[in-house]
């Protein structure tokens, strides 16, 4: 899968989480699409030692340069690098537009704040086509996101806390990209899980609604976001169409993704 300059820097700079044994742990839930772990981990490192040989005031090209070949020699020992670049996109907010994010954010909002019961009853959609919208994402998208966050976070303080207590492997990555800014790279998958759940369930729900109850959804959506945000919310993000934000065409099946 060619990639263009900018989606190689987004790549290498998810690179470190994408491969770290931390997300690994929770491959029951996320099927990271890595078919052989000892040899990503092995040219990791050998990356790694090339990037400690170039001086700050280097062009980023030279990174970027070890990078693409890094790929190109995972690619001919068999890894689908296009399927762990289409993986890590539609787990990661930074491998997506900036506009698209914040929008799908505020629609997730919104969805789980029906799902808390923290609306009107309904005036434009009928009640019941809320209600049934509302326990599906509670279901579908709201409490397997839940569960792997819990499940991350009880661990999360452990893997943080020092040497030792993450894997050999691990505490390369966490010296070079994770220990400045304190960063568990279980987290990043568990929060960008969440927006995979979001955009898997509506794949699905989609199909039940017509072009009538969609923009009755979006006047929903409007009032509750006014009258329930905790934040205030620029006009432009609730003016967004949910099939807009949602781009679910533009992001493969996740569970197609797996190994």
């Amino acid at each position: 899968m060619p990639l263009s300059d900018e989606q190689l820097v987004s790549f290498w700079r998810a690179w470190p989480w994408i491969v770290s044994d931390r997300v690994a742990e929770f491959d029951d839930v996320l099927h990271r699409p890595i078919s052989a772990t000892s040899a990503v981990q092995a040219r990791t490192r050998d990356l790694i030692g090339k990037w400690e040989t170039i001086e700050p005031d280097e062009p980023v090209d030279i990174v970027l340069g070890y990078f693409r070949e890094m790929l190109s020699s995972l690619h001919d020992e068999g890894e689908d690098i296009g399927k762990i670049y289409d993986w890590a996109r539609s787990l990661s907010q930074f491998l997506q537009e900036l506009n698209a994010r914040r929008a799908m954010q505020i629609w997730r909002e919104t969805f789980e704040r029906f799902a808390r019961g923290k609306r009107d009853p309904a005036k434009h959609l009928d009640e019941d086509v809320l209600e049934s919208l509302s326990e599906s994402f509670l279901r579908d998208a709201y409490k397997p996101w839940l569960d792997l966050s819990m499940h991350v976070r009880t661990s999360e303080q452990k893997w943080l806390l020092g040497r030792g207590r993450r894997t050999e492997f691990d505490e390369l990555l966490w010296d070079n990209f994770f220990a400045e800014r304190d960063v568990d790279p279980g987290n990043i998958a568990s929060l960008g899980y969440g927006q995979v759940r979001v955009r898997e369930w509506w794949r699905v729900v989609r199909t039940s609604l017509n072009e009538e109850q969609i923009g009755q959804l979006r006047r929903e959506q409007i009032e509750n976001t006014k009258a329930f945000a905790q934040s205030r919310t620029p006009s432009w993000k609730i003016d967004d169409s949910i099939d807009e934000t949602m781009v679910c065409s533009g992001f493969p099946v996740f569970d197609t993704l797996r190994t």
